[in-house]
């Protein structure tokens, strides 16, 4: 099993390795084959002795049937180079050992992060747990310090050792919390994941998403307020809210319990910096995160206005930002799903399609240009006199069944994944209650055979206690087992990418 990000690259090995007389198969997306079908027919071919694939075959397949696993290039993020791994490392593997081989240019950046950093800390040994987010985040940060400083040979060991002592802390918390999480059962796990949630929402809203979010909402639904920027580089506002609104701040303040986070519920006015992450801020500045008072307020009167949801947009992109795809005029869709067991997942998903052809661009490419449209776009005020509308209602329609068969696959496979997730907490419980039993009946005996009836009593109310508080751990795993599950529509659209000039 093979993997690289670029299609180029997947067809420069297949070329080489027909030449050396070894016949591959080639996986990528948007192929008139199911990707289903490209990998049945690669394990039934005794011939097809190596599966090159794009980021598609890194979830939702099953490829325990392969035994030797190539990185040809590596992700920044270290949950894709994991889920790479979880396609023949998981059960049915019949292999007493998989073989990981990762490749990455001598002498490069990629060398001293891969290497000395990846390595030292035992990335692709180990489960990441609840860090892949943080360390992806991390690590790309790194990555940008390095190429954008001129750092000298030791400067760069240096910044690489800091990065390295920074997640090992974290990994350290995340260990003693997850070794704790086996005697909070539920708890611990949807802390976590709550956690993670977070980190990987904050790397999708950007601080001008939050800007555009805050002003078009004042814009629309109020009158005399203040929002002037400060400083035409900088994300920098002063903001003061008309009386009635900072009123009825307030009072979502005090029904959420939100107190001290925000000073523009006096309708005084206020300067503020929109920073999308909690650090220490400036003093008499106060930051607006996702999480701020206001961003909340705005989303829940946004609902109770029922108008949180956009169903349609056009958007303009120029083809240099296209990340060569094609130009021409494109169809959109995308998903928020909601999976909930023992664990909390929420996630966007598109699908993106050509008009008037049925080609549709694999989930990556989808999210990928719809991300880029969302910061590049512009409004395509001709859209009406563009399209047709019959082709336009085609192309959406193959969105929505695309994006419903990629929704009910990843159901069945939470679906899989919860189940294990309930049954190793239930194991784990079972033995922590063994435990503590065999320990309190040992103790029961010792009173017997000396006499203490006194004691008795007491240790046989313990240990019933410690057995109905396990069959109510049992049970509300049990419940957590049915995985619930939502696919909301976010929003529908079409695109126009330009040809480049």
């Amino acid at each position: 099993m093979v993997f690289s990000f670029f299609r180029g690259t997947l067809s420069y090995l297949a070329e080489r390795l027909n030449n050396d007389g070894i016949k591959s198969q080639v996986l990528v997306g948007g192929m008139q084959e199911t990707k289903q079908h490209v990998i049945d027919r690669f394990r039934e071919t005794p011939a097809i002795k190596i599966l090159l694939s794009s980021e598609v075959a890194s979830e939702g397949v099953d490829l325990q049937f392969c035994r030797v696993l190539v990185n040809y290039d590596l992700p920044w993020n270290p949950m894709k180079v994991e889920q790479r791994i979880g396609r023949l490392d998981r059960i049915g593997q019949d292999s007493p050992s998989i073989t990981i081989t990762n490749l990455c240019y001598a002498d490069t950046i990629d060398e001293r992060i891969y290497i000395r950093l990846f390595q030292r800390l035992r990335i692709f040994e180990r489960a990441l747990g609840g860090m892949e987010a943080i360390l992806g985040e991390m690590i790309t940060e790194l990555a940008t310090d390095l190429l954008r400083r001129e750092l000298t040979p030791q400067e760069e060991e240096e910044r690489i050792e800091k990065t390295a002592l920074a997640i090992e802390r974290i990994r350290q918390d995340n260990d003693e919390l997850e070794s704790q999480a086996s005697n909070l059962i539920a708890h611990g796990g949807y802390i976590l994941q709550a956690v993670q949630a977070a980190h990987e929402l904050k790397k999708r809203i950007t601080e001008q998403d939050l800007v555009i979010y805050v002003s078009d909402y004042l814009n629309k639904h109020c009158q005399g307020f203040l929002f002037q920027k400060v400083f035409a580089d900088q994300l920098l506002f002063d903001i003061q809210l008309p009386r009635q609104m900072a009123v009825e701040l307030d009072e979502f303040i005090r029904r959420r319990k939100l107190y001290g986070q925000t000073k523009l519920a006096t309708g005084e006015k206020v300067r503020c910096d929109f920073v999308n992450k909690v650090t220490k801020g400036r003093q008499r500045i106060e930051q607006i995160s996702q999480l701020h008072p206001l961003v909340r307020f705005v989303s829940q009167d946004l609902q109770d206005r029922n108008e949180a949801f956009y169903p349609l947009v056009a958007v303009s992109l120029l083809g240099e930002y296209a990340n060569d795809i094609p130009p021409g005029h494109y169809a959109f869709a995308v998903n928020r799903w909601s999976f909930e067991g023992l664990r909390l997942e929420e996630e966007l998903i598109s699908r993106v399609c050509r008009l008037g052809t049925n080609q549709g661009l694999d989930s990556d490419q989808s999210w990928n240009l719809v991300n880029t449209v969302r910061v590049e776009g512009n409004d395509w005020l001709s859209v009406t006199n563009e399209i047709n509308i019959t082709s336009t209602k085609e192309a959406l329609n193959w969105c929505l069944t695309r994006l419903e068969e990629d929704f009910l696959q990843a159901k069945r496979d939470r679906e899989t994944e919860n189940q294990d997730r309930v049954n190793f907490q239930i194991q784990s419980a079972t033995r922590h209650k063994d435990r503590q039993l065999k320990t309190l009946i040992e103790g029961l005996e010792k009173y017997r055979q000396s006499g203490r009836t006194r004691m008795i009593a007491p240790l046989e109310g313990r240990i019933d206690r410690l057995k109905e508080r396990f069959a109510f751990q049992v049970e509300s795993l049990q419940k957590k087992a049915q995985l619930r599950s939502s696919q909301t529509d976010v929003c529908l659209g079409v695109i126009a990418i330009q040809p480049i000039a």
